[in-house]
């Protein structure tokens, strides 16, 4: 038995386009019939057929043979240029031997070397063709050579030039298009980083809140009623609060789905400092110090800055309450005039968490995003005392503008 292997398909696939390649399109064909016809009726009408003046059916023959090769000239260019050359010089073929001098032309737009080239050869036939057929030429012989060599040499490379300039614009437009999509793309992650940012900051906080106010419930149950009825209040409170943070943040993202200049829920800023303390105090029961600039100073702060240390606070303190229950910690906020530095410090854990909190891991590495975004430092370590803390510099607006005028 024998066995027959298949062609592959990427071999067939070749072959199939190496064959389309040699056959001539149809606006090859239409010319190559327009080049026989006038051929052939040149023949009969012209008195002076070159060096076949006399011989009216070899003249035909050639004007035929040589229009039917025209159908090749993008195939062959330069092997047809030379028989339709040849052929002009023993009959007069001018219609074909244009439509050689544009396809020269056209292929060697951007070569000027080979142009002059093809310029000088086909001026030098053509003249020669126009001697052989005239024995006197006259000055319009000049006006011949410009129609039939130097014309269409020109057309064909002009009509090249512009082809590529509409190709290069083309492919410019894509790679615009593309640019801006990825842009698009790029914007869009941003957006759902700084969305997951805020969620991750807003509700890790106050589930933590809940978590540990729920494990102090459970140990406390038996012991101190009053304290069970003031845990569970806690608890309410944290979960409605949570669930309003949720319900701004989905809002935030229908509304940016209907319009981009949507309204954004009103963000935080360094007035709230407070507030989150005292929800921090009362839900970790641990003594909290809190080191603030004057209000004047804080009001001239741009937005940015002040909802990135209301995130970085939060942050660190949602992380010594999971992980140091009972520890004081000390908030320390000092503005100068090229930045301001936050230092969150929570002494060594005093006792052993009522409930173990899950994180997900990404809170500091959003807050080292987000301070990263303008300009600023922060940085989280372990202290020798078995304490934490978190160290944050954020450049203001008044360093930005200095370093600009830099």
């Amino acid at each position: 038995m024998y066995s027959v292997n298949p062609k592959p398909a990427s071999r067939i696939g070749s072959q199939h386009s190496a064959h389309a390649r040699l056959l001539p399109d149809r606006a090859d064909v239409v010319i190559a019939i327009m080049c026989v016809a006038i051929g052939l009726a040149n023949t009969f009408w012209s008195r002076h057929n070159g060096l076949l003046t006399g011989l009216p059916i070899g003249a035909a023959a050639v004007g035929g043979l040589v229009g039917a090769l025209v159908a090749l000239r993008r195939t062959f260019p330069c092997a047809v240029a030379i028989v339709v050359s040849l052929a002009h010089l023993l009959t007069f073929t001018p219609t074909a031997f244009a439509v050689m001098m544009y396809t020269l032309g056209n292929l060697y737009r951007r070569h000027r070397a080979v142009l002059a080239a093809v310029m000088a050869a086909g001026t030098s036939i053509h003249i020669t063709t126009i001697m052989v057929n005239v024995s006197e030429p006259e000055a319009r012989s000049i006006f011949y050579t410009l129609a039939f060599v130097v014309g269409p040499v020109a057309l064909g490379a002009a009509a090249g030039l512009r082809r590529d300039l509409t190709e290069s614009l083309r492919n410019e437009a894509e790679h615009l298009q593309k640019e801006q999509q990825l842009t698009a793309e790029h914007a869009c992650s941003a957006e759902r980083a700084r969305i997951a940012r805020e969620m991750h900051d807003v509700v890790s906080h106050r589930v933590s809140h809940i978590v540990l106010s729920a494990g102090a419930l459970e140990v406390t149950a038996q012991q101190n009623p009053e304290l069970v009825v003031e845990q569970a209040r806690r608890i309410r409170t944290y979960g409605q609060q949570a669930l309003s943070d949720l319900r701004d943040i989905l809002g935030l993202l229908h509304a940016a789905r209907r319009s981009d200049t949507a309204p954004r829920a009103p963000q935080p800023t360094l007035h709230d400092l407070p507030a989150l303390i005292e929800s921090a105090r009362k839900s970790g029961q641990v003594p909290i110090l809190l080191n603030l600039p004057d209000e004047e100073e804080l009001d001239a702060l741009p937005d940015a800055q002040q909802r990135a240390v209301y995130r970085v606070v939060q942050e660190s303190l949602t992380n010594a309450l999971k992980h140091a229950p009972g520890a004081p910690i000390a908030i320390s906020i000092v503005l100068t005039r090229y930045n301001i530095t936050i230092d969150v410090i929570n002494e060594a854990p005093q006792r052993i968490a009522y409930t173990e909190v899950p994180g997900s891991g990404k809170g500091l590495l959003g807050l080292t995003e987000r301070v990263r975004l303008l300009g600023g430092v922060f940085a989280a370590d372990h202290l020798t005392d078995g304490g934490f803390r978190t160290h944050t510099v954020i450049p203001t607006a008044i360093a930005s503008s200095s370093q600009c005028r830099g």
